[in-house]
């Protein structure tokens, strides 16, 4: 009996092997909704976060590139208590990716920081298939007049998660991630939980340090989550 289970048991763990084809599909009209959570300390205070964030493609074009239109709502803050947060629906912000999710433009009116967050934010797709252990490095060229120095991402896959993430089979991603400055530069770790079918985010979870935060005077250090919703 034994002997016949073995090659059964084995199944999953060659399937969980085989190198996955990432290829990002979007299609406008497309809507993807995130829960964001940021905990970040300023000013020797945890500063906690939270809000629906809405992505809509908006735009396609022949290159593969799309734009994709963000809103937030639900939005509450707190800091030992909780901040008023203001009712009216939050501006729409407009970002244009590449076919491989890197950031090309912002679009309308921009906080200082936009783009270095807009960086720290995007999820570069591979341009070859990865197995477990494969790596694959993103280059974010800088942007002086967009006050961004540039970064690099080292991505990691870890193979199919043998746990699905919201009923999903997932690739599991590790990720790396520091601009290209001498003082002062962001950085970030972190896992990405990625829909193989789709190149699409399902869940993330990373630590930025030396972080730009649109409002907050001082590059801060926190944890930021991001995971699909209904």
């Amino acid at each position: 009996m034994r002997r016949l289970l073995l090659p059964l048991l084995l199944i999953p763990a060659l399937a969980f092997g085989q190198a996955v084809t990432l290829k990002r599909s979007p299609k406008v009209g497309e809507v993807l909704k995130y829960r964001v959570t940021l905990v970040f300390t300023i000013y020797s205070n945890d500063f906690f976060y939270t809000s629906i964030v809405t992505d809509k493609v908006t735009d396609l074009d022949k290159d593969g590139s799309y734009t994709v239109a963000s809103t937030q709502d639900q939005i509450e803050a707190s800091s030992g208590k909780a901040f008023p947060v203001e009712k009216n629906p939050a501006p729409i912000s407009y970002t244009v990716y590449d076919a491989y999710g890197r950031v090309l433009d912002l679009k309308g009116e921009q906080a200082p920081e936009a783009w270095r967050v807009a960086y720290l934010s995007c999820f570069v797709l591979p341009n070859k298939p990865v197995a477990k252990g494969d790596t694959w490095t993103a280059t974010l060229p800088p942007r002086a007049d967009r006050q961004t120095p540039g970064a690099s991402v080292i991505y990691t896959s870890e193979g199919m998660d043998p746990e699905p993430v919201d009923g999903i089979n997932v690739l599991r991603i590790d990720e790396k991630y520091a601009e290209n400055s001498q003082s002062n530069r962001a950085t970030k770790t972190g896992t990405l939980w990625v829909d193989p079918k789709d190149g699409t985010v399902v869940k993330m979870e990373e630590m930025w340090r030396s972080a730009p935060i649109a409002g907050v005077s001082t590059l801060v250090n926190g944890h930021v989550a991001y995971e699909r919703v209904p």
